[in-house]
């Protein structure tokens, strides 16, 4: 591939059969139905983020190919984790994130926010500004502080769905952003990266975190014939959970 290629992708999401009708193969009858309406519209490539309940039964029964796991890196807060409790109740959402973007603009009120740019990646979705408006939420923010680039979200707990940092400036910042997680009531920060991309310096990035093994990563290659073995450099960001 090169790197200007678009490719146009899927995500398989959310699937399931009623209780009634499983173990008809409907599920599997279903599925392929849909990879003919892909290659219709000449989408080449799926991808997927199962739990481990779906995982075998994509890569046994409908030839979805393994290409490892995410690994999540985290780092625990102590504070009252109001963030969690506001995930849980709704109606006081809207309160909580103008209480966390009036703290994001405090912390960061010399910095600039970022308009909507790619971070470069290889094979990717690029964060143009039409994706960033499908992935638009109250509880994301883009902030750049001198090189470093940071996409976060408030969503239970602090999540760093991207970042970029040159050198060793996300290590020189990591304690504004505990500062940031303790202000929101956010009892931890949780970055995700496929482990195929996890080099060095993001190991030494987050060195401080606590490394685990996340959910797994799977592809569906609709067009055999332009892919070989790219695998999609996915981040935290394009979850749908993000």
């Amino acid at each position: 591939l090169h790197f200007d290629e678009k490719i146009i992708n899927a995500q398989s999401t959310d699937t399931i059969t009623h209780p009634k009708y499983r173990k008809q193969g409907i599920f599997k009858i279903l599925a392929e139905k849909t990879y003919s309406l892909c290659q219709k519209k000449s989408i080449d490539f799926l991808f997927g983020i199962p739990n481990y309940n779906s995982f075998h039964g994509f890569i046994k029964h409908l030839g979805w190919e393994d290409r490892g796991r995410f690994i999540k890196f985290t780092r625990s807060i102590k504070t009252i984790p109001i963030n969690a409790l506001v995930n849980k109740v709704k109606l006081l959402q809207p309160l909580y994130f103008i209480y966390v973007r009036l703290v994001v603009r405090l912390m960061y009120k010399n910095e600039k926010v970022l308009d909507a740019e790619s971070i470069s990646q290889d094979f990717y979705i690029p964060q143009n500004q039409k994706y960033a408006e499908y992935k638009s939420n109250d509880s994301h923010f883009k902030i750049k502080i001198g090189q470093l680039k940071l996409l976060l979200s408030f969503k239970g707990y602090l999540k760093i769905g991207l970042y970029e940092a040159p050198d060793n400036s996300f290590s020189l910042n990591i304690t504004r952003l505990q500062i940031l997680a303790f202000l929101t009531g956010s009892h931890k920060i949780v970055f995700q990266k496929l482990e195929s991309f996890c080099d060095d310096k993001i190991e030494k990035d987050l060195s401080g975190f606590v490394r685990s093994e996340g959910l797994p990563f799977i592809q569906k290659k609709i067009n055999t014939n332009r892919f070989k073995n790219e695998i999609l450099n996915i981040n935290y960001y394009d979850f749908d959970t993000f």
